[in-house]
């Protein structure tokens, strides 16, 4: 059974649909967007927001508090204050990633 979780369209943080049980509150969304060559992966937890671009340049990416910025506003990414905080965001996307890979089949363009 697949279980969808829903987002209020001004809070993008996941919740639960009535009778969810599950005890994951992390949602990780690819987005490879071709006319632009953008490619993000995004981790939304109830509390953050963590977005990475992994063919950029440099050390790229967002990190939202969403708690205490929920219009995300004030990008934390390079506050070496929560250094950690975002190492083990950036693992938690890539576990995710790595534990949906093949649950949705690969798109394809077709001209």
């Amino acid at each position: 059974m697949v279980r969808a979780l829903a987002c209020r369209a001004t809070d993008r943080r996941p919740r639960r649909p009535n009778g969810c049980r599950s005890q994951s509150r992390a949602v990780a969304v690819e987005d490879d967007e071709d006319y632009f060559r953008l490619h993000a992966r995004t981790l939304v937890t109830d509390e953050h927001e963590l977005t990475v671009y992994p063919e950029a340049k440099g050390d790229r990416g967002k990190r939202f508090d969403l708690d205490a910025d929920p219009g995300e506003l004030h990008n934390r990414w390079h506050d070496e204050e929560y250094a950690g905080l975002k190492e083990r965001l950036c693992r938690g996307l890539a576990e995710r990633l790595v534990s949906q890979e093949g649950a949705v089949p690969s798109r394809r363009n077709v001209a």
